[in-house]
């Protein structure tokens, strides 16, 4: 039996999904819709994403220059200590503001720029402090492979998004 993209999707690095992008293989919005799907179906267990924007990263799929970049097109997740226009930063922490009504950060300038295709932030440690990644702002990453487990910290919801 052949598999599907949804199956291989989780076996895929970015430079193969790029290549598959730019070769033709599959679209951004396919690929696009396949990490959303992905994702939307593994948060509520492991909690890797705190902030999402599914809908616009989707819609903007079809607007990404394939060929402006190596990694145009890639489905993309950045940490809740980067500032990104549009999603709250909350480093976090119940102590900051949830105002989305911010300036992008100068290594999300260059994301954007590389064509990378933002779905949203993970979850990480009050302000990225500490080892596990179990803040109270928005509750404990747990590892998809024993979610009894934690992820650590200070990227934990980058690597239970990854493992997953």
């Amino acid at each position: 039996m052949r598999k599907t993209l949804e199956d291989e999707y989780s076996s895929l690095d970015a430079i193969a999904i790029a290549t598959g992008i730019r070769e033709k293989y599959f679209s951004v919005r396919e690929i696009t819709s396949i990490a959303v799907n992905k994702a939307k179906k593994i948060n509520p267990k492991v909690n890797a994403i705190v902030a999402c924007e599914y809908e616009k990263a989707i819609a903007r799929a079809d607007t990404i220059n394939i060929k402006s970049s190596n990694l145009a097109g890639v489905p993309f997740l950045i940490k809740d200590l980067t500032p990104y226009h549009g999603l709250p930063v909350r480093y976090g922490s119940r102590t900051t503001s949830s105002d989305s009504n911010v300036q992008d950060a100068e290594i999300v300038k260059h994301y954007i720029k590389a064509g990378l295709n933002i779905l949203g932030k993970t979850n990480t440690p009050e302000r990225g402090l500490t080892i596990t990644t179990e803040p109270k702002s928005s509750g404990p990453c747990h590892n998809p492979w024993n979610l009894d487990y934690s992820t650590g910290g200070s990227s934990g919801g980058a690597a239970a998004a990854v493992a997953a």
